[in-house]
C-alpha cells in the first residue's frame, strides 16, 4: 500500500469539476467503492485505515476474513482496546511505541477471544500514512485469521516432536540421503544407540563413513541399485562399537521424488541387529556342538562295545598266558615267548583302556587334587624324554590349584597335548608353553564352552609355535583315530582320549589355531570339592602276592565260558573250593540253600536276566555280610555308586587283573 494519504474510494468529487462533470465523477466514485466492497467481500484478508490516534477509522471485508465482530464496533477503537486475549500490558506497550516511531507492521499478530468463546489468532501489516506536506495521518494496512495455520503448525511440531521421541526410544533409526547419496538427516540419539553420531555422517554417503567387512564389489553394486532409483530392503552393514566390537545393522529404503517427478534422495530406517546376529552364531555354535556331541556320542557306544568284548578276550589271554607260565615252570625256553605274548597283551589292554577312555566308559578315580605337582610330575617326565630342541616353559599359578581328579588320567592329557606339540613343530627348534591358573567365567562364556555354569574354573593350557592347524583339521582333531601323521607313526586316539578324558571331568577344552601360526589348547575343570567315598577298584597297578586259598568255598558267576572256567582253574590252584555258575539265577539259588556255605562271590556285571548289582542285591538279602565282587570291563559311574549302596567289597577289572586274581580274591577276606 501507498505510503501516501489513502486512495481508497470517497464520495467527494476533486474540486473544480462542474455539476455534470461532479455528477458522473460521484457515479464512478459509488461503481468504484462497489467494485472495493465486493472484492474485499471475497478475499480472505481485511483492510483497516487508522488516524493519527491510532483508531480505526475505516475498515473492509471483515465477515469474509472472519474476524468477530461488525464493523461498527472497531470504528474509534484502537488494537489494544478491542483484543481481550493478549492482556500483558508491556506486549501493547511495545506496538504503541512501534507505532509512534511510524514504523511500517510486518505479520504482527495478538488473540482474540470470538463470540463464540473461541481463541483465534490474527496477523496484521501496515504502513503509516502521511499527506502531501509529510505530516503523519496514520495508518493503513491488512490482516488475516491466521488460527487454522498455527492450530496445523502446532500440530505438525507436536507430530515432529512423537516422531523424533519414537525414533529416539525405538529401536530404529530414520535417515535421509540427498539426490547425491549423501546424509542430510539422522533420527536423534543414534550416536548413544549405534555407536555413531550424526555428525560424523551428515554430508557423507554410506561408503564414506567407515563401514567394515564391506568389500568394493558390495558397495558398488549398491551403488548402482541406489543410482536406478530402487527401492532397497534388509541390507546388512557391519560397523566397529566404541569398544571394538562389531555391531550389525540392517537398513532399507526408498528413493524420493518431488512434484515435478525429479530425483530428490531417499529415506529409510535402520535396525540393530546386533543381538539376533549372535543369537543366530549361539545357535549355530550350539547345534555344531551338539552334531559333535552326537557323532563323539555314536563313535564312543560302538568303541565302548568293541571294547568290551575285547576285555572278555584279553582277560582270556591273560589269564591263559599265567596258567602256561606256571604249568611249564621256570627256567623254560618258553618262558621268554610268554612273557612277550604278556607284554603285548598289557599294551592291548591300554589301548582297550584308551577307547574306553574316549567313549566315557572308563571309570574315574575323581578325588580332590592339587594341579601343580602334576603338572611339574608331567614336565619331568617330558624332559626326560623329548629332545633338547624342545624348550618346556611353565606359567604356573603360586597358589594352589585343587581340582577334583583322577591324577593319571591329568597326566595322560597332558603328555598326550605336549608330545603334539613337539610333534607339530616337525623337528624344528620348538617351544611348548604349560599354564596353568584359576579364572572366572560368566554363564555366557561357560555356555559357549560347554560347562554347567557360571563360577571358578582351574584353567590348564598347552601352546606351541608349531604348524597350526586349518579349520577343516581343527573340526576333526577330537574324532577317534584320526591323525595327520603318516601311516605308522600315531593312531590318532591321543586327542580323543584327551576329550574323553576331559569329558568325564566335567570340563571343557577350547582350540585356537590357524594354519602356520601355531596351537593353543585350554582345557577348564571346576575347582575341587568335598571328596566322596568310593568302592574299592583294582586294576593292574596292584599287584599282591598269591596266597593260598585254605580250603574257602567261592562262588563264581560270569556268563563266559571260557572266562568261566579260567577263574576256576586259578583259585583251585591257589586251594579254593569254587562253585562255577554260568547262570545267575542258579548261583543265588544256591547260596540261598546254604547261604553259610559259601566263603566269597565273584560276578560279571554284563549278564543276562539278573546284572552283577542284582546278584549282589539277591546276597545282601540272603546274607548282608557275604563278601562280594564284582568284575566287569564297564566300570560306571552307575555301577560304582550301585555298589557302594550294596557293600560290595571290590570292583575288579577284566582286561587286566585276571594274573591278580588270587591276591584279589585272598584281599576280601580282610576287608
Amino acid at each position: 500500500m501507498s505510503s501516501q494519504a489513502t486512495d481508497m474510494p470517497h464520495d467527494v468529487p476533486p474540486a473544480g469539476s462542474t455539476g455534470t462533470e461532479a455528477e458522473q465523477l460521484r457515479e464512478a466514485l459509488r461503481d468504484a467503492k462497489a467494485r472495493f466492497e465486493k472484492i474485499s467481500a471475497l478475499t480472505s484478508y481485511w483492510l483497516w485505515q487508522q488516524d493519527r490516534d491510532f483508531r480505526f477509522s475505516r475498515v473492509w471485508g471483515l465477515k469474509s476474513a472472519r474476524v468477530h465482530g461488525a464493523r461498527d464496533s472497531y470504528l474509534g477503537k484502537t488494537r489494544w482496546e478491542l483484543a481481550n486475549m493478549e492482556t500483558d500490558p508491556a506486549f501493547w506497550q511495545r506496538h504503541r511505541e512501534q507505532l509512534e516511531r511510524h514504523e511500517p507492521l510486518r505479520q504482527f499478530e495478538f488473540r482474540r477471544q470470538a463470540g463464540n468463546g473461541r481463541v483465534r489468532t490474527y496477523s496484521i501489516s501496515g504502513d503509516p500514512m502521511f499527506d502531501a506536506g509529510g505530516q503523519f495521518i496514520g495508518y493503513q494496512g491488512h490482516g488475516s485469521d491466521i488460527t487454522e495455520q498455527r492450530h496445523a503448525e502446532a500440530a505438525l511440531r507436536a507430530s515432529e516432536e512423537r516422531f523424533r521421541s519414537l525414533a529416539q526410544m525405538g529401536s530404529d533409526w530414520y535417515w535421509e540421503q540427498d539426490e547425491h547419496f549423501r546424509f542430510v538427516d539422522m533420527s536423534a540419539g543414534i550416536g548413544q544407540r549405534m555407536g555413531i553420531t550424526a555428525q560424523t555422517h551428515l554430508g557423507k554417503t554410506r561408503w564414506e563413513v567407515g563401514w567394515v567387512e564391506m568389500d568394493e564389489t558390495t558397495w558398488q553394486r549398491h551403488r548402482e541399485q541406489l543410482q536406478r532409483h530402487e527401492s532397497f530392503k534388509d541390507f546388512v552393514l557391519r560397523r566397529p562399537d566404541d569398544g571394538g566390537l562389531v555391531r550389525h545393522y540392517m537398513i532399507s529404503g526408498e528413493p524420493l521424488f518431488d512434484r515435478s517427478g525429479r530425483f530428490s534422495g531417499y529415506r529409510g530406517v535402520g535396525t540393530d541387529i546386533t543381538s539376533q546376529v549372535r543369537a543366530e552364531q549361539a545357535r549355530q555354535q550350539l547345534e555344531a556342538q551338539l552334531r559333535q556331541s552326537q557323532k563323539m556320542e555314536s563313535v564312543g557306544t560302538l568303541a565302548g562295545g568293541i571294547a568290551h568284548d575285547f576285555n572278555n578276550i584279553l582277560g582270556a589271554i591273560l589269564g591263559n598266558l599265567a596258567l602256561a607260565r606256571e604249568e611249564i615252570g621256570s627256567p623254560h625256553a618258553a618262558q621268554p615267548l610268554l612273557e612277550q605274548a604278556h607284554r603285548s597283551a598289557l599294551r592291548a589292554c591300554s589301548l582297550v583302556r584308551q577307547i574306553l577312555t574316549f567313549s566315557r566308559r572308563e571309570p574315574q578315580h575323581l578325588k580332590s587334587q592339587a594341579m601343580q605337582p602334576v603338572v611339574h610330575e608331567t614336565i619331568t617326565l617330558l624332559r626326560a624324554t623329548m629332545p633338547a630342541s624342545v624348550a618346556l616353559e611353565l606359567a604356573l599359578a603360586a597358589a594352589p590349584i585343587h581340582v577334583r581328579a583322577d591324577a593319571t588320567q591329568l597326566q595322560q592329557v597332558m603328555l598326550n597335548l605336549c608330545t603334539n606339540a613337539w610333534h607339530a613343530a616337525n623337528g624344528a627348534v620348538a617351544q611348548i608353553r604349560v599354564g596353568l591358573d584359576s579364572t572366572l567365567l560368566d554363564a555366557e562364556s561357560a555356555r559357549r564352552l560347554g560347562l554347567a555354569g557360571a563360577g571358578a574354573y582351574a584353567h590348564l593350557s598347552v601352546s606351541d609355535q608349531g604348524q597350526g592347524m586349518d579349520e577343516a583339521t581343527r573340526e576333526r582333531i577330537f574324532e577317534p583315530f584320526f591323525t595327520t601323521k603318516p601311516p605308522g607313526q600315531g593312531t590318532g586316539l591321543g586327542l580323543a582320549v584327551v576329550h574323553g578324558i576331559v569329558s568325564s571331568h566335567h570340563g571343557a577344552i577350547a582350540v585356537t589355531s590357524a594354519a602356520g601360526q601355531g596351537s593353543t589348547f585350554d582345557l577348564y575343570f571346576p575347582l575341587a570339592e568335598a571328596e566322596s567315598s568310593a568302592v574299592p577298584e583294582v586294576d593292574q597297578t596292584t599287584a599282591i602276592a598269591a596266597q593260598t586259598g585254605e580250603g574257602r568255598h567261592v562262588v563264581v558267576i560270569d556268563d563266559d565260558e571260557v572266562m568261566l572256567l579260567l577263574v576256576q582253574s586259578l583259585l583251585q590252584r591257589a586251594g579254593y573250593h569254587v562253585s562255577p555258575y554260568a547262570n545267575a539265577h542258579d548261583a543265588v539259588a544256591a547260596v540261598r540253600a546254604a547261604p553259610h556255605s559259601v566263603d566269597a562271590v565273584i560276578t560279571d556285571f554284563n549278564m543276562p536276566g539278573l546284572s552283577g548289582l542284582d546278584v549282589a542285591r539277591a546276597l545282601a538279602e540272603i546274607r548282608p555280610q557275604l563278601p562280594v565282587m564284582i568284575s566287569s570291563g564297564n566300570v560306571t559311574e552307575t555301577l560304582r555308586q550301585g555298589a557302594l549302596q550294596l557293600g560290595v567289597r571290590c570292583l575288579m577289572h577284566k582286561e587286566s587283573s585276571y594274573d591278580e586274581v588270587v591276591a584279589l580274591v585272598h584281599g576280601l577276606f580282610k576287608t
